[in-house]
């Protein structure tokens, strides 16, 4: 049905509708006026109760938002979190095979160690920024433009994802050069790892 055939069918029905109405409209006027008077106090309270209703809608509707943000940060913060430990895992257990290493085979591995520290401190930075994370998503949420103050949290997320990339990659490093100073293989030899 196109555009005007709506129109003309929207017309009709008002049409028909008023010409309906005419004798009971009619009527009601010739009444006394005290009609009237309800009628407007009616339609006040309706649109009071309107106003209540809309402002109700939009409170919850935040409300709502806020709790998926809340629970995105969550998410996050716990993917990051198990990341960091998942990782210092790693680093415990390659800190353990140089160890071992080292005292059963009598070589230094001064390089490996120097990677490993390396993905320590990252890991460590990693972990300071998810850690105030969830208290800034508070705080964010309960400020007047949460849309700007949230960008302060995504920077503090990107600085922690970063951290653990950079953690990611020292560990990989610290395992090709326990690989290299074993004789596993060649010096120049380059990861796969992206």
């Amino acid at each position: 049905m196109n555009k005007d055939m709506q129109k003309f069918i929207v017309f009709a029905f008002a049409f028909v509708m008023v010409l309906g109405l005419a004798p009971m409209i009619h009527a009601e006027v010739d009444t006394a006026g005290s009609a009237g008077k309800d009628k407007a106090a009616a339609l006040r309270d309706v649109r009071a109760q309107t106003k209540t209703d809309v402002a109700t809608a939009r409170a919850n509707a935040v409300t709502a938002k806020k709790q998926i943000i809340r629970s995105f940060a969550e998410r996050v913060v716990g993917r990051l979190n198990d990341a960091i430990t998942r990782m210092t895992d790693n680093a415990n257990k390659i800190e353990a095979r140089i160890t071992k290493i080292e005292t059963s085979k009598g070589i230094t591995m001064t390089d490996a160690r120097a990677k490993l520290a390396e993905a320590r401190t990252a890991l460590a930075g990693a972990q300071t920024a998810v850690s105030g994370v969830m208290a800034q998503v508070d705080t964010t949420l309960a400020s007047a433009n949460p849309k700007e103050a949230f960008k302060a949290v995504r920077a503090t997320l990107g600085t922690a994802n970063d951290s653990v990339k950079t953690a990611h990659k020292a560990l990989v490093e610290t395992l090709r050069l326990v690989k290299v100073q074993l004789g596993l293989i060649k010096p120049h030899a380059t990861t796969t790892t992206p």
